[in-house]
Parts: structure tokens; C-alpha cells; sequence
């Protein structure tokens, strides 16, 4: 059963999470998280979209169909808030291609999603954390 808590609570535990990362950071070097030390040609080479504007009742397998018009789809990772479930507006593709993650950006950075208009371009991130912070989880872009 999932239950919705106060926005305030909801903003509390959203401050906290981030003074814990930036504590955590603190203490810790890149490396020694889930990220790994690429240069930022092989960590991105080019084929990592970022996605926003997206309904919050999109669906990991909705996005991925959006995409595969466009070419093969390799990785999907929408970002969901950890009580609702729901989409909160932004997620990553991953195209098998350089090209084909152009041609998406080319057609469908503007396109309608569920009655959205959505952005899509390329990651620009030099390192993505995925990290573990109490019920549900940050992505920090470092």
C-alpha cells in the first residue's frame, strides 16, 4: 500500500537526502561509488539521452516504444518518485547508436508524450551516481 506524505515531509526528507550525499561526498572520491572513472568520450560516447517534460503516468515500457521509432532501444531508466511510483518528469535512454540517438533528438526532442511535450538531448554529465538513501534512491550529477 503506498501513501502519500505531506509536501513538507516531503521536502524535509528531499533536503536531508541531499545534505547526506553531500556529506557522503565529502568523504569519498568518485571511484569509490557505483561510478566508474571513464574519460568522457567512453562514458557518454554519444548515444546517452536525457529526457524531460514527461506525464507522471508515463511508463518505462510507454518511453521505450516512444523511442524505438526511431532505432534500438538499449536501456531505459525513468526516474520515479519512491512513494507514488510515479514519474517525476525526467528519465534516460540509451540508443545502440550515435546516429540513432541524433535522429531521436532530431524528431523527437519536442515531440507529444502522453499529451506532453518532451526534450530530449544528450547527456552532458561527466559522472551519474545512483546512490542508496533510505526508501527510494537520488541520482546525483557530478
Amino acid at each position: 500500500m503506498h501513501f502519500k506524505l505531506p509536501a513538507f515531509w516531503q521536502s524535509l526528507y528531499i533536503l536531508f537526502s541531499l545534505v547526506y550525499v553531500c556529506l557522503m561526498l565529502s568523504f569519498l572520491q568518485c571511484s569509490d561509488l557505483v561510478c566508474r572513472s571513464y574519460s568522457r568520450d567512453v562514458e557518454n560516447p554519444g548515444n546517452n539521452l536525457y529526457v524531460t517534460g514527461l506525464s507522471p503516468r508515463i511508463t518505462k515500457k510507454e518511453l521505450e516504444k516512444h523511442f524505438s521509432t526511431k532505432g534500438t532501444v538499449i536501456d531505459v531508466h525513468l526516474v520515479v518518485d519512491p512513494w507514488t511510483r510515479e514519474s517525476r518528469g525526467f528519465g534516460f535512454v540509451t540508443m545502440s547508436t550515435v546516429e540513432e540517438a541524433d535522429h531521436c533528438i532530431k524528431y523527437l526532442d519536442r515531440s507529444v508524450l502522453e499529451g506532453r511535450v518532451i526534450t530530449v538531448e544528450k547527456v552532458k554529465s561527466s559522472c551519474v551516481l545512483f546512490l542508496t538513501s533510505g526508501p527510494g534512491f537520488c541520482i546525483l550529477v557530478a
